[in-house]
């Protein structure tokens, strides 16, 4: 069995297709940048969940370019396919990634199951930036702590909280007044934290449908299967 490395050259549309995403991801950056800085609170100490925050851009950003640059690659991988086959060779095709994630994603939000018929090929990698988008741009404000503050501490633990070194041991009433304020506290920091930003969710929803005008190319699995 002989293995041959070739090169695939992009056509015109193929590298406006390419040039497009990377704007894309370019303004989607930005986007969420301000976003981010307008949903942060002042009190706050979320080093660490912006850090994941973009830990996840950068993961998915690396997913949406593997993927378009195999789909990129189908139909030099299709001609060389169908010249083998018209020689009598059997052809054996292998892919770094299928994007049958994305698909069956794909096919949940479209209200339809694994196997059922489509009326056109997917994409792959506009499905993961779109469900990216979906799930991490920031919209609402963060809460005051990374955690809930725990409103169901005992009389015990609450005392050795309000204890000071050097001075009496809180009375019930004091523990009962700490104990409402952290239940109150709570409830505003949970209400807080579900309020959207009208122009933010303008924003998300802007950053997908400008996803979808760009003519991402099919999933390479099901444009091979199509093709051949």
């Amino acid at each position: 069995c002989d293995f041959e490395h070739t090169i695939t050259p992009l056509t015109s549309n193929d590298c406006s297709i390419y040039d497009q995403c990377a704007r894309w991801w370019r303004a989607l950056h930005a986007a969420m940048t301000m976003a981010s800085s307008l949903v942060k609170s002042p009190t706050a100490s979320n080093g660490k969940r912006r850090i994941m925050l973009w830990q996840r851009f950068w993961g998915a950003q690396l997913r949406f370019f593997k993927e378009l640059q195999t789909a990129l690659k189908v139909p030099a991988v299709v001609s060389r396919a169908k010249q083998a086959l018209a020689q009598d060779q059997a052809v054996v095709i292998g892919l770094q990634s299928t994007g049958e994630a994305g698909l069956d994603t794909a096919m949940r939000d479209s209200g339809r199951r694994s196997g059922d018929t489509v009326p056109n090929l997917v994409s792959a990698a506009k499905i993961s930036a779109r469900n990216f988008v979906r799930e991490f741009f920031p919209v609402a404000y963060e809460k005051d702590n990374d955690e809930p503050l725990d409103e169901n501490y005992s009389d015990e633990t609450l005392a050795l909280v309000l204890q000071v070194d050097n001075k009496p041991k809180p009375d019930a009433k004091r523990i009962a007044q700490h104990s409402n304020f952290l239940q109150e506290t709570n409830r505003r920091v949970a209400k807080k934290s579900s309020e959207e930003i009208a122009q933010l969710v303008a924003l998300r929803d802007e950053a997908i449908a400008e996803m979808d005008k760009i003519n991402v190319p099919p999933s390479p699995l099901d444009a091979l299967i199509d093709a051949l």
